[in-house]
């Protein structure tokens, strides 16, 4: 499992090929963190991470998780959702 500064990771929700999915807890809060797999991703797995984020940012919509931020982490990026509490 992932270790984020600040942040309590509770469980494994989803491990794929490129990417896995956490939910974890920061100041009583829970979270969804979504984090690329490997140590040293490309240029091109980070463009497209962040390309991601940009757009699930851009979108507005009752029925969709919003987005909380992107932090640096290790060698990439993590994105942080709120946590609706859905499987």
């Amino acid at each position: 499992m992932i270790t984020i500064p600040g942040y309590i990771i509770q469980e494994e929700l989803y491990f794929g090929d490129k990417s896995t999915v956490h939910r974890a807890e920061k100041d009583e809060n829970t979270f969804i963190i979504k984090a690329l797999r490997t140590d040293y991703p490309s240029i091109t797995e980070i463009s497209s991470f962040r390309q991601e984020y940009e757009l699930l940012k851009s979108l507005n919509h009752p029925g969709l998780v919003k987005i909380v931020g992107i932090e640096k982490y290790k060698n990439s990026f993590v994105i942080i959702f709120e946590d609706i509490k859905g499987k």
